[in-house]
């Protein structure tokens, strides 16, 4: 992992990170998982959307984003966000956990940009 705080959290190793409804999630597996994410994302930077929930694909995928030190476009699920998809045209798609590759990465982001709120 690339940030100072993913190391920090896969220093934790075995430890039980989460304990969702159908396994116990330890540090390492959470670690593996955002890395097996950010991997899925590329390595062009890329402005990501990720329609957000209180669940482990959400955490996954905002961390594999993060790590992968791409831009993040949080939004509520359950909406309709077909303004906000045509106003900042967002590289990927996040859904559910399901990752949607709308277009290659053509424009430059700011290297001190992380998230859009």
């Amino acid at each position: 992992m690339t940030h100072r705080w993913a190391d920090h959290l896969a220093s934790h190793g075995d430890d039980v990170a989460d304990v969702p409804a159908d396994r116990e999630l330890t540090y390492r597996r959470l670690c593996d998982d955002v890395a097996g994410v950010a991997a899925e994302f590329g390595t062009r930077r890329r402005l990501v959307m990720i329609e957000t929930r209180n669940d482990l694909a959400t955490l996954v995928s905002y961390l594999g984003a993060l790590v992968g030190n791409h831009v993040v476009l949080p939004l509520p699920a359950g909406h309709d966000h077909g303004a906000i998809v045509d106003t900042y045209e967002p590289d990927v798609v996040v859904t559910g956990g399901a990752i949607e590759h709308r277009r290659d990465p053509s424009r430059e982001l700011h290297p001190d940009l992380s998230v859009l709120l």
